[in-house]
């Protein structure tokens, strides 16, 4: 036991530990509040769009608008791998206990991106992402077809 332990009376320390605690909490949501913000305005820049986030250290993105092979969860998933950077396409969280689904999953379009990394790895990442989306975007944007139109 430290000696200023038994100086202080159990009252004063219990105060002392919640304000450490409560000092710690404020600086690890900050850190985290500038990476969720990082990750956001990088993956808007590229072009995705993305769902509310503001209790966990994951992004949800939507890949749909980005040029072919890109546009597919589990395509972008195999291209960023190619370049070192870890993503999951929304299709591995597309569990039916009922066993596999019919047809196309309604996550298909969408990946998973974790901010929680340490600052430094996160933007040698997300530098990443954005340099292979680039280098999709200069070479097949002409080769990517229409949306579908549907007319009733």
């Amino acid at each position: 036991m430290r000696l200023c332990h038994l100086l202080l009376p159990p009252s004063l320390l219990c105060r002392l530990c919640a304000r450490h605690a409560d000092k710690e909490g404020c600086a690890i949501r900050a850190a985290f509040a500038e990476k969720r913000k990082l990750t956001l305005e990088t993956l808007h820049r590229m072009g995705l769009t993305t769902l509310p986030c503001s209790s966990t250290f994951y992004v949800w993105g939507c890949v749909e608008n980005l040029p072919l092979p890109l546009s597919d969860g589990l395509s972008f998933f195999h291209q960023a791998l190619e370049k070192q950077v870890m993503v999951v396409p929304g299709v591995f969280f597309d569990l039916s206990p009922a066993g596999p689904r019919e047809g196309r999953s309604a996550c298909d379009k969408w990946v998973r991106f974790s901010f929680g990394p340490p600052k430094a790895v996160l933007v040698e990442g997300l530098a990443r992402l954005e340099a292979l989306v680039a280098e999709f975007t200069t070479t097949t944007i002409a080769d990517k077809p229409p949306s579908p139109v549907t007319v009733t």
